[in-house]
């Protein structure tokens, strides 16, 4: 029973957190366009090496693009310590796609020293966190960056088309609700009366 129950578990637990995701960022003022445009900022940063100042460059960006600010800042930490070491895989061959440098198998030495000095050091640790990412040497960091910036890319659009269909939707169906509840409210209180009633009374006179 537990070794059935604990993935159900995990599985709810991801679901709750992405709902709880999504109604936070259904509540960010802004237009739908600024916020999905602040979570595509935020997916294309979280995949690049800029652990420690990820949030103040997308911070940056959103405000460069008028983006909204704090959609583009939640997102960066998609690259987390549990995650970094995945991303870092991916992203590093990606970039060996376009940048010559050693291989995937000569670098994921140094990615997982990497993520573990980043982990041991807090990911909140700016100068700690350059400091492991030069120390990888300019081939590897060169290799990680214009990867980082293909994956980055490839995810931010469907993020932000995404994000601006689901925006637009709740919006609409809260604007259906206020007018169902403002047309309800009227009704019972008189305001506006059927059309018949207006009728009736209009022949009556007559």
């Amino acid at each position: 029973m537990s070794t059935t129950g604990r993935p159900r578990a995990e599985a709810s637990g991801r679901w709750d957190l992405l709902r709880r995701l999504g109604r936070w960022l259904f509540q960010l003022r802004g237009s739908p366009e600024a916020i999905a445009l602040g979570v595509a900022i935020g997916v294309f940063v979280a995949f690049t090496p800029t652990a420690g100042v990820q949030a103040l460059v997308a911070l940056l960006l959103a405000t460069l693009l008028g983006a909204n600010r704090p959609a583009a800042v939640a997102p960066v930490f998609l690259t987390n310590p549990l995650t970094a070491l995945p991303a870092f895989t991916l992203t590093y061959r990606a970039g060996l796609l376009l940048v010559p440098g050693p291989s995937l198998g000569e670098a994921r030495e140094l990615l997982v020293q990497l993520v573990a000095s980043l982990t041991a050091e807090g990911f909140l640790d700016v100068p700690a966190q350059f400091r492991s990412l030069f120390l990888m040497g300019r081939e590897v960091f060169l290799v990680l960056l214009v990867g980082g910036a293909l994956v980055g890319g490839a995810l931010a659009v469907p993020a932000y088309g995404a994000t601006l269909w689901a925006v637009r939707r709740h919006r609409k169906s809260l604007a259906r609700k206020g007018r169902h509840a403002r047309h309800l409210f009227r009704r019972r209180n008189g305001r506006n009366p059927p059309r018949q009633t207006k009728r009736g009374r209009a022949g009556g006179g007559g």
